[in-house]
């Protein structure tokens, strides 16, 4: 692999791989006089969708994700959560929250606990109760979702209950804009490239938060043909690896 730095990003040569040693020692030493240049800049508009409302699998693995709560800890406390009329049932295969359960009415219920009230009146102000949903379906259940009523609780059951509270007014939120970007730098005769994502607007992030695992890029804001200057040229070697074993 060869790599190089501009403005404290790190590039990688468009080739991603040599087989020969020899081709990659010739690249690099090609690379490093310049001149260095932008070649290209690419940027895509994207919307990034909110995640479907809870089954009882995407919790636990959500659950353990999160808190490294194990499965069956993750069921018995979305069963107390229950007991106490928290929640709805949580042992349900559903992604779908249908209209007769009359999500306004839990979104106003909701509304009344202090750290949900600020997220509550954005959904209500814009009259947003149509879920995203998943595809899977149980007839018997919807999918898992807060009642509106609270209670005390443990620590760990209260974080369960946050976490279920905040993918479920996240479902209903308008979603995330982000932008992608590519760029290409002309090292010599090599090109080498970068990539970046970052979020323009938040959207439904900001109702999932801190559940929200992204990886922010933020590249400088270059312009095709713009002079830089390349640091830091890196020659990695690295021995081809097999595939990994079936888990």
């Amino acid at each position: 692999d060869l790599t190089c730095q501009i403005d404290k990003v790190e590039f990688k040569h468009e080739r991603d791989r040599f087989l020969k040693k020899e081709e990659a020692q010739a690249a690099l030493a090609a690379s490093k006089p310049g001149p260095h240049s932008i070649a290209s800049v690419e940027r895509k508009p994207f919307e990034q969708q909110p995640n479907p409302p809870f089954d009882l699998t995407s919790l636990q693995v959500e659950a353990y994700r999160q808190f490294k709560f194990a499965p069956t800890q993750t069921l018995e406390m979305a069963q107390t959560l229950y007991e106490q009329s928290m929640i709805s049932y949580p042992r349900t295969s559903s992604q779908k929250l249908p209209a007769k359960l009359n999500l306004g009415k839990i979104v106003q219920a909701l509304s009344k606990q202090i750290e949900y009230a600020p997220l509550c009146q954005q959904l209500i102000s814009a009259q947003r109760f149509k879920p995203a949903e998943g595809k899977k379906e149980d007839p018997a259940h919807p999918a898992i979702h807060p009642t509106g009523q609270s209670c005390a609780v443990g620590d760990r059951e209260q974080k369960l209950y946050d976490l279920i509270v905040r993918r479920f007014l996240a479902c209903m939120a308008p979603p995330a804009q982000r932008e992608s970007a590519k760029v290409k730098a002309k090292c010599g005769p090599e090109i080498y490239v970068t990539s970046g994502s970052r979020t323009t607007t938040p959207g439904w992030f900001e109702f999932y938060k801190p559940y929200v695992k992204l990886e922010e890029v933020t590249l400088p804001a270059w312009k095709e043909g713009q002079s830089v200057t390349a640091t830091d040229f890196t020659q990695t070697d690295k021995m081809t690896q097999p595939p990994k074993r079936l888990t």
